[in-house]
């Protein structure tokens, strides 16, 4: 099963990567998450680390080693909360997680934005998308099994 797949689907992906693989996610999950002030020169993903549709793209960016000040992790409290004007101007359904590009450009929905953290740091880390046709189907279904 691909590593996308099992990520999307919420379920334990280090049971099937390398050692390696799964040094990188430990050395990750060491760290702490800094929820530090929004920046708009890098990515930031807002969202809180008991997110379940958040720790989608928490593991993409762990697997694929990106590290914080590439992608900054940001609480929505940091914006005045999920409901706040501020928040609701990113995303009109007030709901997490949420990435902004340094362009400013909103991104919600937590298959969305895993699907543009693997093609924008694709040359990083494990492949988690398959170039097979077949397989990328294969994952493409497994992943709307939410």
């Amino acid at each position: 099963m691909n590593l996308l797949a099992l990520v999307a689907c919420g379920l334990s992906a280090t049971t099937t990567t390398s050692d390696a693989s799964r040094r990188a996610v430990a050395d990750r999950r060491a760290q702490p998450l800094k929820m530090a002030t929004p920046d708009a020169t890098i990515t930031t993903l807002y969202d809180v680390p008991v997110s379940n549709n958040g720790a989608r793209a928490r593991m993409i960016l762990y697997y694929k080693k990106v590290p914080q000040d590439e992608v900054n992790i940001l609480s929505p409290q940091q914006l005045g909360g999920l409901k706040s004007d501020a928040f609701t101007k990113l995303n009109p359904h007030g709901l997490m997680p949420l990435l902004v590009t340094p362009e400013g450009v909103p991104i919600p929905e937590s298959d969305t934005i895993s699907r543009y953290l693997c093609a924008r740091f694709a040359e990083r880390g494990p492949r988690l998308v398959p170039a097979e046709p077949l397989a990328a189907a294969k994952m493409e279904r497994i992943c709307r099994l939410h």
